[in-house]
């Protein structure tokens, strides 16, 4: 068998015959990039191998092409599910919105007529408060009328309670009053001038019975003690009386006082006031005067039909003439 000699290398392939698809060898390349200098510059050129199989002229396998018609169909039926779930997705996301919406503009609209409610409302309210005021105000301006008016007659009114009372002294003058005396069947006048001779008696004050002008009971309640009304006929003389029974009390302690024992009168020990006989509205101005004196640590007195007060001894004495004197002194207390 002959023995060939190996050739390792492949002989060299002139570039003028390279098909599409070969390329240079390595031997061919190193040679040609030794002849491709240029100018001096030790440029390389160098040629890339073509791959057939990534040729972009290559046509496409006919046996993929089925695979490929079902992945586009299998593609396309995702994105159409994918569409219908989107759009589904939207419209459900739209009615909720047109529902909210419808929603909003439904109280919005509740909320408008609410606000025209209350302005109308308010509007009312306005009106009804200027009617108010108008009639406070003219309240208010009757009121002060009245007042005024009420003022001037209180002034009216006392005037003529002090003309009363100055017309009561002045008709009797010498009238006295003996109260808690208990009362006798069948009393008469006689008996009632028996009383006040005992008192006077008691009091060291020497009378007789012509010395009184007149003398009867105030009518009261059946069975309790009823005031007795003695008329002097000289005011003098019911003066030293009073003062004698004044006299005789303030020089007795309280239990030995003028009672009824003293005077001569059977039955239990009660004590005997004897004062000047006084109206009615005298009599409660001067009990309110006491209440007061008492209330506030004053003095207190009845004299020749006046009610007297003083805080202290030294200091000059205030005539009560009305409630409202009462009244101005609780207000500087």
């Amino acid at each position: 068998m002959p023995c060939h000699k190996m050739q390792r290398t492949p002989p060299s392939t002139p570039r003028s015959t390279l098909v599409a698809g070969q390329s240079l060898s390595e031997s061919d390349l190193t040679s040609a990039a030794t002849n491709q200098n240029i100018d001096g510059n030790n440029i390389t050129v160098r040629y890339k191998r073509q791959r057939i199989d990534d040729s972009p002229n290559k046509e496409f396998d006919p046996e993929l092409k089925p695979a490929l018609d079902d992945f586009k169909l299998e593609l396309l039926d995702m994105l159409t599910k994918w569409k219908t779930e989107h759009d589904q997705m939207l419209t459900s996301w739209k009615n909720d919105q047109d529902a909210v919406l419808a929603k909003l503009v439904s109280d919005v609209t509740q909320l408008k007529n609410q606000c025209l409610s209350i302005q109308t409302t308010n509007s009312e309210i306005e009106r009804s408060m200027t009617f108010i005021n108008n009639q406070y105000e003219e309240i208010i301006s009757k009121v002060s009328s009245l007042e005024k008016e009420k003022n001037a007659n209180s002034e009216h009114i006392n005037r003529l309670q002090k003309q009363i009372q100055d017309l009561h002294f002045a008709k009797r003058p010498a009238t006295i009053e003996i109260r808690n005396i208990p009362v006798k069947e069948n009393e008469n006048p006689d008996d009632l001038i028996a009383v006040a001779l005992k008192v006077g008696k008691a009091v060291d004050m020497d009378i007789q019975a012509s010395a009184f002008r007149d003398i009867y009971c105030i009518p009261g309640r059946p069975g309790l003690c009823r005031p007795i009304v003695a008329e002097f006929s000289c005011v003098n003389t019911r003066n030293d009386f009073l003062a004698k029974v004044r006299t005789f009390n303030k020089e007795r302690q309280l239990h030995d006082k003028l009672n009824s024992q003293s005077v001569g009168i059977e039955g239990d020990k009660k004590p005997v006031y004897v004062d000047e006989h006084l109206p009615s509205t005298v009599k409660k101005l001067l009990y309110d005067a006491r209440q007061f004196a008492k209330t506030h640590n004053y003095s207190s007195w009845y004299s020749n039909g006046r009610i007297l007060l003083r805080k202290e001894p030294t200091d000059k004495p205030i005539h009560i003439k009305s409630e409202k004197c009462l009244s101005i002194l609780l207000g500087q207390q």
